[in-house]
């Protein structure tokens, strides 16, 4: 910053000097317009260094069993969407999915003998309640018989023999049901268990379910990015949750600049920038201030407050890291 200072500094001075030699051929009153305008230019713009940041780095992590079979990129690789980074063998992963499909298949079996079971039940239950209400209406009947003197008491003791066991099967067809409206409390365990089977099954696929997955192949998910920390190797197995490598959103780059206490007053937020990379200084960028901290920190010596800019015209010739020059509008 320092330098910076010392920089603008001769900038003015040699302006201010070029003014003056020129006015000496003229009026003494008079100033050159053309180079008080580009005075005056200059004291309208804050002059800045600046790096450039992405704001969005996305990590590649795999929380499943894979090893890796092939790696495609190394770190600095420039990739587009769609693009292999890596393959991996995910093999053993699709086993166990489908050890869990066919553990649901087989309960889903279970739950229909029981539910078959059921409705065997309920049916049964429908019948001995037919039985058991022809015996009671056969032992009414009966009874006005005995009382007229029709059937002996032998006969009237048979009728009221049904009626008890006609009963009692209707009774033990209850308790086999556990209820005569509801379902069982044994179906519904087995739907509970099926729901978690389900449940299981239904997080182990959405694993594979992301942006970055493609069947056993790890693709790049934005739409050019930088490849960042590559850490495993072939034949490595992967651990879970673990960082397999970062991809930089190159859409999403902006400069980071650092801007003097001195010049802050002047900054607001929306402010138009002019953007040069020290790469290339023919090229140019136009950008706007979004952010300003809110809090300045000491860097090599100097106070200084960063200031974020979004470049508006990018072509993916400014990649993170590069240095820029900046001039902010005040």
């Amino acid at each position: 910053m320092k330098n910076q200072r010392k920089s603008m500094g001769i900038i003015l001075l040699l302006f201010f000097l070029t003014i003056v030699a020129a006015a000496c051929g003229q009026n003494k009153n008079e100033v050159p317009q053309d180079n008080a305008a580009v005075f005056e230019e200059y004291q309208n713009k804050i002059f800045a260094f600046g790096v450039v940041r992405a704001s969005d780095t996305y990590n590649i992590t795999i929380d499943f069993a894979a090893n890796l079979d092939k790696i495609m990129v190394k770190d600095g690789d420039i990739v587009q969407r769609g693009d292999v980074i890596a393959v991996l063998d995910i093999d053993d992963y699709n086993l166990e999915i489908s050890k869990k499909q066919r553990e649901i298949n087989m309960e889903r079996i279970e739950l229909e003998r029981l539910e078959n079971n059921q409705r065997k039940l309920s049916n049964d239950l429908k019948y001995a309640q037919s039985l058991y209400e022809r015996a009671v209406d056969e032992l009414n009947k009966n009874e006005m018989l005995y009382q007229e003197g029709v059937i002996t008491k032998s006969e009237l003791d048979g009728y009221s023999k049904a009626v008890q066991e006609n009963e009692k099967a209707v009774r033990n067809l209850e308790l086999s049901l556990g209820s005569a409206n509801t379902s069982s409390p044994e179906i519904q365990l087995q739907k509970q268990k099926i729901a978690l089977l389900e449940n299981d099954l239904a997080n182990m696929r959405n694993k594979l379910k992301k942006d970055y997955i493609s069947h056993n192949q790890i693709v790049a998910n934005v739409d050019k990015g930088v490849i960042l920390d590559p850490g495993y190797f072939p034949g490595d197995q992967i651990v879970q949750g673990k960082k397999l490598l970062s991809i930089i959103d190159l859409d999403t780059i902006i400069v980071e600049a650092d801007v003097s206490e001195e010049f802050i007053g002047h900054l607001k937020i929306g402010a138009k920038a002019a953007i040069t990379p020290l790469a290339d200084r023919s090229k140019s960028y136009e950008g706007t201030v979004i952010n300003i901290a809110g809090r300045a920190i000491e860097r090599k010596g100097e106070t200084i407050i960063p200031v974020e800019i979004e470049i508006k015209n990018n072509d993916y010739f400014l990649l993170p890291g590069f240095n820029v020059d900046v001039e902010i509008e005040k």
